[in-house]
């Protein structure tokens, strides 16, 4: 029993085996009424090789190798024909004998003899160029341009990207080829040479994108004692407009800005510099001095006497100074109805009510400007009454001093009277 399973098992499987197989196979073809068959065309017999342009053809009968062309056939024999194509070639065989071309079975065909008759049955090989799908290749130009090679190409083919020519200011910033359906980067995948500006076409559409890019260019500031606003090195591209906010630290001042070594105009218009249409790369160098002022000869180591003087009047040595803020004596802020500053000329005036409030010696005397500069000196205080002790007001004091004196002198004219009565009657 298991043995006749095991055979209906094996048959099913050769039937399943045929069924697959059948669809692909082949039948060779009958042709009757011929004794004898050539092949046509020009070709050089070389051993078992007919050899053509672009192609080369063996022969076999009933599986031996046939070195003519021209052999005879008896009724029943197998022939089959095998076509080597060069490379981009393709096999054709023609039939004389309907004057048609004969379907294919790859690079083979074959076919069997059946009754035989007085006619020979020319067949001719000959070989044809597979025609080349060509795929496009599209350009995105934009900020420059570029040529290529081929606007077309079949897989394989090199492609060379060539006179990359980038707009004014622009620059190139990378090469990427593209799938044209889905604009997937392929670029490494089809090895772009960076250095040649070659890749190779693969079996499909590309699109090819060089990429410009705007000239990136570098404002450099240099200077001390100055704040910086962007703080250099400065980025900027060609075309660009760029203000710079240039300020003195407190206690100094600007005293030269130049652009590519050209001076720029003092005082900045609210501390900036606007340079616009930057097409290069640009240096700023900026100096500055320390705010420094100073009272003329005759307003240091003034004094001044109470109930002399009035007021004391200081004059400042830089006669173009306009921005005169704050006054301090010793460091303390002095009110500003103690003092008044000049209108037509660079003065302060220091007024008599602060004055007479102070005692004698040397104050120190510092002016602020807006600029945050400042301006010192001292002057001495004299003949003040502040902090002394008061003086015994006139007459009443010197009678005060009789009359104690006086009684003083009864008294002791009086004790020597009594002593001297006393030793007068001992």
């Amino acid at each position: 029993m298991k043995k006749k399973l095991k055979k209906i098992f094996s048959l099913l499987i050769v039937v399943m085996v045929f069924q697959i197989l059948l669809p692909t196979m082949v039948q060779a073809e009958t042709y009757n009424g011929f004794y004898q068959v050539t092949l046509g065309g020009t070709s050089t017999i070389n051993g078992s090789t007919f050899e053509y342009t672009h192609g080369d053809v063996t022969v076999t009968q009933n599986g031996v190798s046939v070195n003519t062309n021209l052999f005879e056939v008896d009724q029943g024999d197998e022939i089959v024909i095998t076509f080597l194509p060069d490379a981009g070639y393709k096999a054709k065989l023609y039939n004389a004998f309907n004057g048609s071309n004969i379907v294919l079975d790859g690079n083979t065909y074959s076919f069997t003899i059946g009754t035989e008759a007085a006619a020979t049955l020319t067949l001719t090989p000959s070989f044809e160029l597979i025609p080349i799908t060509a795929h496009d290749i599209t350009k995105i130009e934009s900020n420059g341009t570029f040529a290529l090679n081929k606007a077309s190409a079949d897989s394989g083919e090199t492609i060379t990207i060539s006179s990359i020519t980038p707009s004014t200011g622009y620059q190139l910033k990378e090469v990427k080829i593209l799938n044209a359906s889905n604009d997937e980067d392929i670029t490494a995948s089809v090895s772009y040479n960076s250095t040649n500006k070659t890749f190779t076409m693969p079996d499909y559409a590309v699109k090819v994108n060089v990429i410009f890019e705007k000239i990136p260019y570098t404002i450099t500031i240099t200077g001390d004692n100055v704040t910086i606003s962007p703080t250099s090195p400065i980025g900027v591209e060609y075309g660009d407009n760029k203000t710079i906010t240039i300020t003195a630290n407190s206690g100094y001042r600007l005293t030269s800005v130049k652009v590519d070594n050209v001076e720029q105009t003092l005082p900045l218009t609210s501390n900036n510099i606007t340079l616009t249409n930057i097409t290069k790369d640009m240096a700023i160098a900026v100096e500055v001095e320390e705010i420094t002022y100073n009272f003329d000869n005759s307003s240091k180591d003034m004094t001044y006497t109470v109930g002399t003087d009035t007021d004391l009047l200081l004059t400042i040595e830089d006669t173009t100074i306009t921005n005169l803020d704050k006054v301090y004596i010793n460091n303390e802020l002095l009110n500003e109805e103690f003092f008044e500053l000049g209108t037509t000329d660079v003065t302060i005036k220091l007024k008599d009510s602060f004055l007479k409030t102070l005692k004698n010696g040397t104050y120190n005397l510092k002016i602020t400007t807006k600029d945050n500069g400042e301006i010192t000196t001292s002057f001495v205080i004299a003949n003040s009454q502040v902090g002394l002790v008061e003086n015994p007001k006139t007459g009443d004091g010197i009678i005060t001093s009789i009359l104690i004196g006086s009684i003083s002198i009864i008294g002791i004219l009086g004790c020597t009277l009594f002593l001297n009565k006393k030793k007068k009657y001992n």
